[in-house]
């Protein structure tokens, strides 16, 4: 069982799927959040348990989701005329 507080994003279970979204406040950096996801990803954990909304079993699908996820949403806002934050990194 791990507590991921808000590590693994926002998760809400769906009645046959997840909802996930990831915590991205002011200041939040993609390649320290991909590398946390790494080392997550290679614990040995049955249950997560999110700060918001649950808990799940679905560890493996969580993270398949999780991989790609931050990224698609990182460039979709990078293409957005005003980007919330500095995204560089992420060219549309």
């Amino acid at each position: 069982m791990l507590f991921v507080g808000e590590a693994l994003g926002i998760y809400y279970p769906l009645e046959k799927d997840i909802y996930l979204r990831i915590a991205s406040p002011p200041g939040f950096d993609i390649r320290d959040h991909l590398k946390s996801l790494g080392v997550l990803k290679n614990l040995d954990i049955a249950l997560l348990c999110f700060g918001h909304y649950g808990i799940s079993c679905a560890t493996e699908k969580i993270f398949r989701y999780l991989r790609n996820l931050p990224i698609n949403d990182f460039r979709k806002l990078a293409a957005s005329p005003d980007p919330p934050y500095s995204l560089a990194l992420f060219p549309p």
